[in-house]
């Protein structure tokens, strides 16, 4: 029988152990090691949200990605986005972190929300001309719609008429005077479209966006417009 002074002795000898991780058994592989081993050998396109540190996925999506596609806006099209940008980008979204956290995970995620930014300018020319310009038409048929868009790609290439709020077929003496032309890249359908972009890093504070222009998603959006209308 063990009587209750030799019971209290043993628990306090007891509650001084604890556990360490092992340092001497050189195939021991500490448990915050063998989750990064275990995401190098993914595949790269196996790779999720899922896989990124749970303590970052959701400042991930709704901070750091909009700060991503402020960087994807102001480099040129369809060029690879600046590494450097990029990763002063995640230290502002995670300044707890260190940069060094911006790894293979994260930036094959990035590469993942670059190609959905770039798809969205195409998807959002088709819907607005679908939607907002082909119904205005007499006969929204295929051969009118074909004529409009002939029509919206004419003119020469830094002059088309759907860059412009106001175009009303001016002749040259007036196109050089700048009359009749009116709000350039300011039409209705640049502005719907650019504004994917515009929406997609509001998230960001007014105080802490870039002062670098949108030149590179301006680009796009003329692209995706552009090739939209040589489809129809």
């Amino acid at each position: 029988m063990i009587d209750a002074d030799t019971f209290a002795i043993s628990y306090q000898i007891r509650s001084l152990a604890k556990v360490v991780p092992t340092t001497t058994v050189t195939t021991f592989i500490n448990p915050s090691t063998s989750s990064q081993v275990a995401h190098s050998r993914l595949k790269k396109e196996q790779i999720r949200l899922s896989h990124l540190p749970g303590h970052l996925q959701a400042t991930f999506e709704s901070v750091f990605i909009p700060r991503a596609r402020e960087v994807f806006g102001y480099t040129a099209p369809w060029a690879t986005p600046d590494i450097d940008d990029l990763t002063s980008s995640w230290s502002d979204a995670f300044p707890s972190e260190d940069a060094s956290s911006f790894n293979v995970i994260p930036q094959k995620l990035v590469e993942d929300r670059l190609h959905a930014w770039r798809n969205k300018f195409a998807s959002t020319a088709l819907t607005y001309l679908q939607n907002h310009v082909f119904p205005l038409l007499e006969s929204n048929l295929t051969d009118a719609r074909a004529e409009l868009c002939t029509w919206l790609l004419s003119s020469e290439e830094h002059t088309r008429p759907f860059y412009f709020r106001i175009y009303e077929e001016p002749d040259e003496e007036e196109l050089a005077a700048g009359e009749e032309v009116k709000g350039l890249f300011q039409s209705a359908i640049v502005s719907a479209v650019l504004g994917t972009h515009i929406t997609a890093i509001s998230a960001i504070p007014a105080a802490e966006r870039s002062k670098r222009r949108p030149v590179g998603a301006l680009v796009l959006t003329i692209q995706a417009v552009s090739s939209v209308c040589y489809s129809v």
